[in-house]
């Protein structure tokens, strides 16, 4: 498995291809309601703001498990992945913001 984070500007663009039907479906998330990029941007701004101390305020993560172990694993598999990354990360789970992804365009 690969797995790498890095923080982030995060613009509009970033959820704009992120969030993409025709690429993949949403697996999990946390603290959100929104449905397009652009609620689901605004309303990370919101909270964003609110750290004066940092440039890069969103953090980008790529979780990939070899072709032949990601095509074995269910929803639920790719949700308990997902948490126990950001777990790794120190990122509360319960408290931060957040949204998954399974991209499906790829192998």
């Amino acid at each position: 498995m690969i797995a790498m984070a890095k923080s982030c500007i995060g613009g509009f663009s970033l959820f704009n291809y992120v969030i993409d039907d025709q690429k993949g479906i949403e697996i999990l998330r946390n603290n959100l309601c929104g449905e397009t990029p652009i609620e689901l941007f605004q309303e990370m701004k919101i909270l964003q703001n609110l750290n004066q101390n940092a440039t890069n305020k969103l953090i980008s993560m790529v979780l990939s498990p070899h072709v032949a172990d990601g095509e074995k694993l269910s929803k639920k598999q790719l949700q308990n992945l997902t948490k126990e990354f950001l777990k790794e990360l120190e990122i509360d789970t319960n408290q931060s913001q957040f949204i998954a992804f399974m991209h499906t365009e790829k192998r």
